[in-house]
């Protein structure tokens, strides 16, 4: 995650706060801390512009 956060240009700043977690139920999770609003949009853009049509039409986040 934070090879991709950084190839998008955002500073280390921007990402340093991400942490792995687990749930009680052993569950793996990411916490991505505060990142300023700016940046989320950068990162939403490239989201967005890794799509394909079908998972544009449906709505569907790439995994």
């Amino acid at each position: 995650m934070r090879e991709v956060l950084a190839s998008l240009g955002l500073p280390e700043s921007a990402y340093a706060a991400i942490r792995p977690q687990v749930t009680p139920r052993g569950e793996p999770l990411v916490h991505l801390g505060s990142i300023p609003a700016a940046y989320v949009e950068q990162i939403a853009e490239a989201l967005r512009g890794t799509r394909t049509h079908r998972e544009r039409d449906s709505g569907a986040l790439p995994i």
